[in-house]
């Protein structure tokens, strides 16, 4: 890519103008490096970078919107965010399997959900409506430690949005926020692996349900009954673990995220009566 500065220079320009010419200069900069990004990273063929490359153009406007100046280089933010992207991107092509055996690295991103398109953009959806909602509530209400820890615990749900946050109380570049983060999904990797196995079974037995003009009770009890035991399957950091991350103890681990999920559950019960 371009000099970093530049390109910094570009889209802080970019954010208050808004000119097109400048969103412009912004995509000649970037075409390259977001074409490579998954045949360099994750060895794809021409094919697969070609469509990432319009997935990522499609947003790169609101992408690039998103970006802080908090003195980390934009080149390194815009890979943290090419990797969500490319995730993101995996979960709503249910035909790409190709990359379910990548390992969990600083440098590759592991499988992800193999579930039929629209379920899987209802679900994106539902998720980041959900996880803002979350951040919301604790923004005035909890710490900064104390909101980190729950959201380390419960990270699959706020992975993309602790990076910066994680970097700056750690004192840690975005790169360093990232290779934290894997060693965390690490702890729960197995049965990551195995939820991913039960969503590809339950993959194949929806396409047979909707083939099908009166599927048998056998094959709804089947889909049900993996609904169920997904449902189960909690992708969830360990406390001791998080004690290790941010040297506090483990009681004060399962304090504050007891409280905060204490507290969480009051404002939902209140905003539902």
């Amino acid at each position: 890519m371009d000099n970093d500065s530049s390109l910094k220079d570009i889209v802080l320009r970019y954010q208050v103008s808004r000119s097109r010419d400048l969103l412009a200069a912004l995509q000649m900069a970037l075409a390259s490096y977001i074409y490579h990004y998954p045949r360099k990273v994750f060895h794809r063929d021409h094919d697969a970078a070609s469509v990432f490359y319009l997935y990522v153009f499609e947003r790169l406007e609101t992408v690039v919107l998103k970006f802080e100046d908090h003195g980390y280089r934009f080149t390194t933010w815009f890979t943290a965010v090419l990797r969500n992207l490319y995730l993101n991107h995996l979960r709503t092509r249910s035909d790409d399997a190709s990359d379910r055996s990548l390992p969990l690295s600083e440098n590759t991103a592991d499988s992800v959900h193999g579930m039929p398109e629209d379920i899987a953009r209802h679900e994106c959806s539902e998720q980041d409506t959900r996880r803002d909602n979350i951040l919301a509530r604790l923004k005035d209400r909890f710490s900064v430690r104390d909101s980190l820890l729950f959201q380390m615990h419960f990270l699959e749900l706020f992975k993309e949005s602790i990076v910066i946050p994680l970097a700056d109380h750690l004192s840690l570049s975005v790169h360093g926020a990232l290779s934290v983060i894997e060693r965390a999904r690490r702890t729960y990797r197995k049965r990551y692996l195995r939820l991913l196995s039960l969503q590809d079974t339950y993959t194949r037995i929806c396409s047979r349900v909707k083939k099908e003009d009166a599927p048998s009770r056998s094959l709804l009890a089947r889909k049900n009954g993996l609904a169920l035991r997904m449902e189960q399957i909690q992708l969830t950091v360990p406390f001791r673990h998080i004690a290790r991350v941010f040297s506090v103890t483990l009681n004060l681990v399962s304090k504050v995220i007891t409280k905060i999920r204490s507290f969480l559950r009051t404002r939902t019960s209140r905003e539902a009566a």
